[in-house]
């Protein structure tokens, strides 16, 4: 692959490898990084516990229920208000507070401008409380949208108003958390012309397709594939199961691992 490509006769993003399954599929893409290569790879029944998918499905559980606990938690532990864990402890302490009904008004406590002295919340930083206070800014501007547009358009604004695209990039292995991002926007841009419908009803739908029967999670990563439904040549080397291959085309297939079931001594094919 790497031959070719630094021959000039295949673009990055022209290559597909196809494998049986995904067990190795991590190691020829860790492979693939090592020799200077971009690679994606495709999803599968962990690609839903990616952390920057959990991340951005944490935000739109929050939007669908602002009295889920746990997921306003993960929202504010996630890169879009990245508060530190003393400061999750400072919540808590204001959530125990007698007069605080729940997690969602100690958190509106915490992220007050004027926040009531000789309480956990007067306690929290003010690098936490910056944090805080940028993060319910967000999520306020997302609540009506939650109603308003649909959950593809939903996602894509909160993907852009929070620049979660830059935060993703300027960290480790940011084109491949970017790709599965994009992935996810693709698949609720899907749902929407399949199904229609509520907020709450995608994420019903997104807890039935990250269980283990659905076939949902073969669909691949995104962001190789150019406006015209054709491969980017500047796009990565995709890395996909034959299954989800199925209706696509590449100028250049590699097809690895054929002689790994042949066990027979006299095997022409090794």
């Amino acid at each position: 692959i790497k031959r070719l490509i630094e021959s000039g006769e295949a673009g990055q993003g022209e290559v597909v490898v196809l494998m049986e399954s995904r067990s190795a599929m991590a190691t020829y893409r860790e492979e693939l990084l090592r020799l200077g290569l971009d690679a994606v790879s495709d999803g599968g029944e962990d690609w839903w516990q990616r952390i920057e998918v959990v991340d951005l499905l944490s935000h739109l559980r929050l939007l669908a229920n602002r009295a889920d606990d746990r997921n306003l938690l993960a929202a504010l532990r996630s890169p879009l208000c990245a508060i530190g864990v003393d400061a999750l402890a400072l919540l808590g302490g204001e959530k125990a507070r007698d007069g605080v009904r729940d997690l969602d008004e100690a958190f509106e406590n915490c992220a007050a401008k004027e926040r009531e002295p000789e309480t956990p919340a007067a306690a929290i930083g003010a690098n936490d409380h910056e944090r805080l206070v940028a993060y319910r800014k967000l999520l306020r501007g997302w609540t009506p949208l939650a109603s308003e547009l649909s959950v593809g358009d939903l996602l894509e604004h909160v993907i852009d108003s929070s620049s979660y695209a830059a935060i993703l990039l300027a960290g480790e292995d940011g084109e491949q958390k970017l790709a599965n991002v994009r992935q996810l926007a693709a698949m609720a841009h899907a749902w929407d012309l399949r199904h229609g419908g509520s907020l709450r009803a995608f994420l019903a739908w997104v807890d039935e397709a990250s269980g283990p029967s659905s076939q949902e999670t073969d669909a691949p990563v995104g962001g190789a594939i150019d406006t015209d439904g054709k491969p980017d040549p500047n796009g990565p080397v995709r890395l996909m199961t034959i299954h989800a291959s199925k209706g696509l085309e590449y100028p250049v297939v590699v097809v690895p691992r054929l002689g790994g079931g042949v066990k027979r001594d006299d095997a022409m094919i090794r």
